[in-house]
């Protein structure tokens, strides 16, 4: 049985501010008169559904705000170890109860052992016993905007956004359509359907970027270290940077 809980925010266009460790992020913007932002997990106990029934929701002249905190009493962190077998070890939060783990080279002469958590092997991903998810949709009106930061879930839009401001680490970020959208990733990729309004800046380290322009002389700052760039429109200004990534324009 599943945990789930709601909310809904005075009439009118909002700016939706999400904050959230691991859960995903889908934002719906159609033609309805006030927001609706429901969070939910699969699980009707434990850490999921005690991250579920805590979600913290709040509204302001113009805004609504959703924060979805980390499971309580469970400790999760990214280990990071390259080829020479040296690991790096920041504490980032929880995936759903477990540990994100990446390891950029070989593993030698031992055991790797995941108890609730994912793994992800030189581009080749296992997953064994990750927790139930939790996922917070927004529906929310015509004009509204968005300000999302997260860890690790991934974010995916549909319908125009105005303004669009997010923050992940290893998440994916999908636009579908936004006016002024500023991205950041740090490993996750980044894609904007539809470039509606004059200008966007997008920042990622290693992940893919996309961005197709519909406006005539739109302006897009991007850049990356070692993904691909491609952007895309009618006569577009792309100030693109990238060490060991492809920049395209078609």
């Amino acid at each position: 049985m599943a945990t789930i809980r709601e909310h809904t925010a005075p009439a009118g266009p909002v700016v939706f501010d999400v904050t959230t460790v691991a859960a995903d992020v889908i934002v719906i913007v159609e033609d309805r008169p006030a927001a609706l932002v429901t969070v939910t997990t699969s699980a009707d106990s434990g850490p999921a559904a005690d991250a579920v029934r805590n979600a913290r929701f709040a509204d302001r002249p113009g805004g609504v705000s959703v924060r979805v905190q980390e499971p309580t009493g469970a400790t999760g962190s990214t280990t990071v170890v390259n080829r020479y077998g040296r690991a790096t070890i920041t504490q980032v939060g929880i995936v759903s109860g477990g540990s994100v783990i990446q390891v950029g080279g070989n593993i030698i002469g031992g055991d790797l052992n995941i108890s609730g958590g994912g793994l992800v092997i030189g581009g080749n991903a296992a997953v064994t016993g990750s927790g139930a998810p939790i996922v917070i949709e927004a529906r929310l009106p015509l004009r509204s905007s968005l300000t999302c930061q997260t860890t690790s879930g991934d974010l995916d839009t549909t319908g125009e956004l105005v303004d669009a401001e997010v923050t992940t680490v290893s998440g994916d970020i999908r636009i579908g359509a936004a006016r002024m959208p500023r991205l950041r990733s740090t490993s996750g990729d980044i894609r904007v359907a539809q470039l509606t309004g004059s200008r966007a800046v997008v920042k990622t380290v290693s992940g893919d970027i996309r961005i197709t322009a519909t406006q005539s002389g739109a302006t897009v700052s991007a850049r990356s270290v070692s993904g691909d760039i491609r952007a895309t429109g009618p006569d577009i200004d792309l100030d693109a940077r990238t060490v060991s990534g492809r920049v395209t324009t078609r």
